[in-house]
């Protein structure tokens, strides 16, 4: 596939179907949002994902400190890690301030541009930006529930609930975050 062939369009978009979070549900923050995207889609877009996550993870592209969407990590690694911020702030007594960060609607909330931006400035090849980028634009869904289905809308912001790349982008795009937070407490310095 060449760098100006379009993806095919049922590839780009999603049934977002709503699935009831408690019997008798009746309101919509009693539904969680599922989106069923082509699986032929889900097939290259895991395998594009899987080859960029293998490669960052290789090269140690991600700041430590991401513990989320990763293979072999947890959030266990980082409460043992607060635990021993405290109990060194209690040996040589000083304070330990912690700062909780809760991203609604992470994958909606994130911005392609500030992706596409921080995978350059990363060094990842402009061809594989490029890709990136087409399989996202012109993205849409549609949703159904009891009375049907809804017409087509564009995916105004963010990344598809439910596509593999989603919380790879989602990582991407906090990294710089989370580097600029090491940087500045317990001495951490960026990493080489």
């Amino acid at each position: 596939m060449d760098g100006s062939h379009p993806l095919p369009a049922a590839w780009l978009g999603g049934l977002v179907t709503l699935i009831p979070k408690t019997a008798n549900a009746t309101t919509m923050k009693k539904f969680r949002p599922i989106t069923n995207l082509s699986s032929a889609y889900k097939l290259c877009s895991a395998e594009v994902n899987e080859r960029m996550t293998r490669t960052f993870e290789e090269y140690g592209v991600w700041h430590d400190s991401q513990e989320g969407y990763r293979r072999g990590r947890s959030t266990r690694r980082q409460i043992y890690n607060l635990i021993q911020m405290f109990e060194q702030g209690q040996r040589e007594r000083t304070t330990v301030a912690v700062v909780q960060l809760d991203f609604n609607t992470a994958f909606t909330s994130t911005n392609p541009e500030a992706v596409y931006k921080t995978l350059d400035a990363y060094g990842v090849p402009e061809a594989d930006i490029a890709l990136i980028k087409r399989m996202q634009t012109g993205s849409w869904y549609s949703v159904a529930n009891s009375f049907g289905e809804t017409a087509a809308c564009a995916l105004a912001k963010g990344f598809r609930q439910g596509d593999p790349p989603s919380p790879s982008n989602f990582c991407t795009t906090t990294d710089p975050l989370m580097r600029m937070v090491s940087a500045s407490g317990r001495g951490g310095g960026w990493p080489s």
